[in-house]
């Protein structure tokens, strides 16, 4: 059974076995990975020896130089900064893996359907979506638990 709107749009038709394969990786194996290593491993140990600021500091840096691109670096950079804070609030790597698999899933969602993405649009999403589930976390669950 298709789905004809889905066979149509630019997204599906750009996509080999190769490609999807890619997309698999990057939405979902990487950012696990990745928030595993680089939250989960880093920055935990560097909250035992430092505070949580140089922590989040140390490991963003590390999460961005990991992506080997200088524009790529700083964007990964910034939004390790702010996954960092949603991890040290929420003592949970659940969170930060959300998120990373939504920006992930973003910019795959770009890239295949042939969006321009530069440094000044991958910052204003990255900005725009971490705050919103960030929000989503820990701001909405406190409201809701206030007016009851």
């Amino acid at each position: 059974m298709s789905i004809p709107a889905f066979e149509n749009s630019l997204f599906f038709q750009n996509i080999s076995l190769q490609n999807l394969f890619i997309i698999i990786n990057t939405i979902v194996i990487m950012p696990i990975l990745e928030e595993f290593l680089y939250r989960g491993l880093v920055m935990k140990k560097l909250l035992i020896k430092t505070n949580y600021k140089v922590a989040i500091l140390v490991s963003s840096i590390l999460f961005g130089l990991g992506h080997l691109d200088f524009e790529k670096s700083l964007v990964t950079f910034f939004s390790g900064l702010i996954i960092g804070y949603v991890f040290w609030k929420s003592k949970n790597l659940f969170y930060p893996i959300i998120i990373h698999i939504v920006i992930n899933l973003l910019f795959s969602f770009f890239k295949y359907n042939s969006v321009e993405i530069t440094f000044n649009l991958m910052s204003i999403y990255i900005i725009i979506y971490t705050i919103s589930i960030y929000v989503l976390i820990f701001k909405i669950p406190k409201i809701l638990k206030n007016e009851n």
